[in-house]
């Protein structure tokens, strides 16, 4: 769904129109794409909102829609080619499959260099890998995507030269390996998910961490969550049956939703069942 970039633009604004005009015109998929890596939008308070019965929406009335899981987003242009007009509906595959394209195109990687690793020097190296991740992390420090990629460089570099550590006894370099790939790009995750799947069996990480990286690859390739572990542009991203997900959360050791949300300052007050 093309959630994510909406949200960029619709953060703060106030909604004032009539209703939709016949000379709008929907922006075509291509459009989308291309404006979304640009970031090429109006400003927001020369958009209209509305739901998919053409009834003008307030920002809050639009995020309480999105906390309900599966939605997208048309964008509507008049006959100067202005965008003009947004419009809620529910997401299909093909919504899914755009966001993964844009998804793609936005956090595009520099390629990885595998460099010689001391095999015998590997806890010290991660030991700076989850330093340099933690401190590009701290409240008013600027994100330094670099950073993030020497991280990955590292630990690629460990795999193929060295070999993962694997087993109870390597818990800490297993869990800092976890971090450098969750912080990474979509296909890294896809690579080594099976690989913290096998060390959550024998105890070197926990289902809990599972779960955050699943809802991360959930999230790349545009589809709802599962354990509402992700928040994007300070909105909890689209989550499955929402009235469910302390149940899930509470299988794979997590406390329940509104909790870690509160921590981000997001809210969250769909009923348990």
């Amino acid at each position: 769904m093309k959630y994510f970039q909406f949200i960029l633009l619709f953060s703060v604004f106030i909604i004032i129109s009539c209703n939709s005009s016949p000379e709008l015109t929907k922006m075509s998929d291509k459009e989308y794409v291309k404006r979304a890596v640009k970031n090429n939008f109006p400003s927001p308070d020369s958009i209209v909102l509305k739901d998919i019965l053409g009834n003008i929406m307030t920002t809050s009335e639009m995020i309480d829609m999105y906390g309900q899981g599966n939605l997208t987003t048309d964008f509507y242009k008049n006959t100067k080619g202005e965008i003009v007009e947004a419009v809620v509906r529910e997401s299909t595959p093909a919504d899914q499959e755009l966001e993964a394209q844009i998804n793609k195109k936005l956090f595009a990687a520099p390629p990885v260099t595998v460099s010689q690793i001391d095999c015998e020097n590997v806890i010290p190296l991660l030991d700076e890998a989850y330093r340099r991740d933690q401190e590009i992390r701290k409240e008013g420090v600027t994100y330094d995507a670099l950073a993030d990629h020497k991280n990955l460089e590292l630990v690629i570099s460990i795999d193929q030269v060295c070999g993962l550590p694997e087993g109870m006894e390597n818990e800490k370099q297993i869990n800092i390996i976890w971090l450098v790939i969750q912080h990474s790009k979509a296909e890294y995750r896809k690579r080594y998910i099976s690989y913290f799947e096998k060390a959550n069996e024998v105890g070197a990480i926990d289902a809990g961490s599972i779960a955050l990286m699943k809802d991360r690859m959930a999230m790349d390739d545009g589809k709802p969550q599962v354990y509402g572990s992700q928040v994007y542009n300070d909105r909890l991203y689209n989550l499955r049956d929402p009235s469910t997900v302390d149940q899930r959360r509470a299988s794979v050791g997590l406390g329940p939703l509104k909790d870690y949300l509160d921590r981000f300052g997001v809210s969250f007050d769909v009923e348990q069942e």
